[in-house]
């Protein structure tokens, strides 16, 4: 059965995220990272931040073992628990409307704006998709069955009970949950429907790409990867809107396949026309939306295993 459309909206009046506050983040060294300095610990755990952040943040001892100070070239050990302490953060605004698709005591689906990512990274702490939501569904943790990045709009599906996740979240990594997504895009491709299956690795792997913030391409030796992709609409301007069904998961695949076969997705910061890479990751609410859409899921419902679909009825702003 299809969802019906949605059933209330939650207007966002204000952001916490936006009000300075002190941040603590606690970075765990896993098995992988042991006997590393701690320097190339850091550098591994989040490769987007300049190795010269992580010594400044060491020099003025922002980043602490234990309360005590650390050192750049200490030696590191599996399970040390190493927290940054960061004053005065202000994180940037989000979009403020969300809207409830469905909800039961099983699921909650929501129809995701965008710019917002969905759990706590990088920049984004208390402005996201989980913290938000938080104070309007008291005593519960949302569990995320699924991805989508911050700059994607559309169906998202949280579960919750513990239950309902180890019914749901094994849909997604097993790809029995059907995803169809709806991308403007640049051009016309000469394909009508188009089985793409091209190889995906991060830039910084690849030895003919820039480190760029997060970034994806098309490599020889990438994981498999495979988009369903059919044009549904030729736009006057030569534009075309492309329905695109993954089969595999991998980060920014949609956006990666239509990038490298020449069609990138309108408002795309990452992915640029020309087989460029850009250097930002997630779009500020003042910049236009990347025009990818998350249109259509369907799952299995934990409580009878009854297939049911959930339809986003966003518009591109």
């Amino acid at each position: 059965m299809t969802a019906p459309a949605s059933i209330r909206t939650i207007d966002l009046a204000e952001l916490p995220g936006c009000q300075p506050y002190t941040h603590h983040r606690v970075m765990r060294v896993r098995q992988a990272f042991d006997n590393l300095t701690l320097i190339e610990f850091l550098s591994l755990y989040h490769p987007p931040t300049l190795k010269s952040d992580w010594e400044q943040w060491i020099d003025t001892a922002a980043i602490t073992l234990n309360g005590e100070r650390v050192s750049a070239n200490q030696t590191v050990s599996a399970g040390q628990r190493f927290e940054q302490t960061t004053l005065g953060v202000v994180e940037p605004e989000v979009a403020r409307r969300i809207e409830i698709l469905h909800e039961d005591k099983w699921l909650l689906v929501v129809d995701k704006p965008a710019p917002m990512a969905v759990h706590p990274s990088g920049r984004f702490n208390r402005n996201t998709l989980t913290e938000l939501l938080k104070p309007y569904f008291p005593g519960e943790t949302l569990r995320v069955a699924h991805r989508l990045d911050a700059n994607t709009q559309g169906v998202m599906v949280l579960c919750r009970t513990r239950e309902a996740a180890s019914i749901v979240q094994p849909q997604f990594e097993q790809r029995t949950a059907a995803k169809q997504y709806i991308a403007h895009v640049k051009g016309t491709p000469a394909w009508h429907t188009h089985a793409c299956q091209l190889p995906i690795c991060k830039a910084a792997e690849a030895s003919d790409a820039s480190d760029t913030i997060g970034a994806r391409i098309v490599a020889p030796d990438g994981q498999p990867a495979h988009t369903d992709l059919e044009v549904i609409e030729k736009l006057d301007n030569g534009d075309s809107l492309v329905q695109a069904s993954p089969i595999t998961g991998r980060t920014n695949q949609i956006r990666v396949h239509l990038w490298a076969l020449g069609h990138p997705i309108l408002g795309d910061p990452l992915y640029l026309p020309g087989g460029q890479l850009g250097t930002q990751q997630t779009l500020s609410v003042e910049d236009p939306c990347m025009r990818l859409r998350a249109q259509r899921l369907t799952i299995r419902h934990p409580s009878d295993g009854s297939p049911v679909t959930y339809e986003s009825r966003a518009a591109f702003r």
